[in-house]
């Protein structure tokens, strides 16, 4: 009996050295060169990876935080002093799911993140100067605010196709990138989010067609060429998105409906824009401080648009002496300000398929009457101001938006004349203060059975 046990025993033992021999799994522990897994096996490390599992060693002295709620580690620099920093995807039989706390660590020139990983906290490796490349695993899904901003070594972004959200500055300030590749999955591009990268070098970006939303000055600085993949899902262009650009052209891709404020302020070097012919609504633009944009010249008004529509957007009249002015019939939308100050236009001829009119675009015009289209669906703020001139004004939409003073302040008008009935007019949508006549003048609305006086 006793031959019997010690022959099982033997077998045993035989057995666990030969699991310790050819498997290995589980924890990484603190990094040390026999690191325990939760069978009892030990890691075989050569050259800082294990033979048995292909594991790379991890960084000794990273500091390691247990977060009972989510039943799982995060991890920070600690002690470490490693230049090339290997992040292990477990610590404690537990997976490690955030990083952060790696802020500033100069020396730091590369980082292998493992799958484990969820997300990359706010300021995680902001001030890394040294660090030259980062692959960002599928299993990440957020990138936080200043991730890695000023991380002005930083050349190759390698972004996995589980990131849906970018933060705002993420790379802010990353002077030396030379490429940024996104993957499947990312759905938001936060404010600023590349502000400031403005190597020369860094010559093409292509923005995912999942991308639905970017943030405010994302490009602030940029000298890169942005390109979109095919049928993008973003369908708005948010306020002062472009802001601060360095390229020489940008491209709005066709899907986009809705273009905000200053999207397009302070763009120094910028001299072509195109527009989708999906637009439907495009805020006050000034294009304050492009000096190198120059829209294009048609008739006697200059335009911004695209290869199907040249006419899409007009900007001005070609001279501020000009007294007629014919809008192409394929224009949508005339610009905030088109007509400020063009004391000498005594004639506006609007076409059918417009859409909008900025605000103050005919703000103290010399015009005598004006039409507005059927198509109309916005008359901005201060749109129709200060036209000493003005009489009439003809309102052919019965579905349009009136903005706040709309009309204001034209001494002489006395008639608007409306298309629709008296309750079109009641249900028309506009600002409480959409007619601002001037003081001691009766403005009558003139409605197809019937008129109402505007006080």
């Amino acid at each position: 009996m006793k031959k019997l046990l010690t022959l099982l025993l033997s077998m045993c033992m035989l057995l666990c050295i030969g699991i310790g021999l050819t498997a290995c799994g589980g924890d990484t522990g603190d990094g040390g060169d026999e690191s325990q897994t939760p069978s009892g096996c030990q890691h075989q490390y050569h050259d800082g990876v294990c033979e048995l599992c292909g594991e790379k060693k991890p960084s000794e002295g990273l500091r390691y935080y247990y977060v009972y709620e989510e039943n799982c580690y995060h991890v920070e620099i600690g002690t470490c002093t490693d230049t090339k920093i290997v992040i292990p995807s477990t610590y404690d039989n537990k997976p490690v799911k955030e990083i952060y706390g790696f802020r500033d660590c100069t020396f730091i020139t590369e980082v292998d993140i493992p799958n484990s990983i969820e997300s990359i906290d706010d300021e995680a490796f902001s001030g890394c100067t040294s660090l030259q490349e980062i692959k960002i695993p599928d299993s990440v899904k957020s990138i936080g605010v200043l991730a890695f901003a000023n991380c002005t070594g930083l050349k190759e972004v390698y972004l996995g196709d589980g990131v849906k959200t970018l933060g705002y500055d993420a790379f802010k300030g990353c002077l030396g990138i030379l490429s940024v590749n996104f993957g499947d999955s990312i759905e938001e591009i936060g404010s600023g989010a590349f502000s400031g990268c403005s190597s020369s070098s860094w010559t093409e970006l292509t923005i995912p067609n999942s991308v639905t939303s970017i943030g405010s000055k994302a490009f602030n600085g940029c000298k890169v060429i942005i390109r979109w993949e095919e049928n993008p899902a973003i369908t708005e262009i948010k306020s002062a998105t472009f802001e601060g650009y360095a390229g020489t052209r940008i491209e709005i891709p066709e899907g986009v409906k809705t273009i905000g404020k200053n999207v397009f302020k302070d763009c120094p070097y910028l001299h072509t824009i195109t527009f989708p012919n999906s637009l439907e609504s495009i805020e006050m633009q000034r294009f304050e401080n492009c000096p190198s944009l120059q829209p294009a010249p048609i008739g006697n008004a200059t335009y911004i648009g695209n290869s199907t529509n040249p006419c899409l957007y007009l900007v001005s009249s070609v001279d501020i002496w000009t007294e007629t002015v014919t809008v192409d019939e394929n224009c949508k939308f005339i610009r905030s300000n088109a007509f400020y100050q063009h004391s000498a236009l005594k004639t506006i001829n609007l076409p059918e398929g417009l859409i909008d009119i900025g605000n103050y675009a005919f703000y103290d015009c010399g015009v005598k009457k004006i039409v507005i289209p059927s198509t109309v669906k916005k008359i901005g703020e201060f749109a129709i101001n200060s036209c000493d001139s003005l009489t009439e004004i003809e309102i052919k939409s019965t579905d349009l938006y009136l903005d706040n003073s709309a009309i204001y302040s034209c001494p002489k008008l006395s008639t608007i004349k409306f298309s629709g009935t008296m309750n079109d007019w009641s249900i028309l949508e506009k600002h409480k203060d959409w007619c601002r006549p001037s003081p001691g003048t009766k403005v009558v609305l003139v409605c197809s059975d019937g008129n109402v006086n505007l006080d």
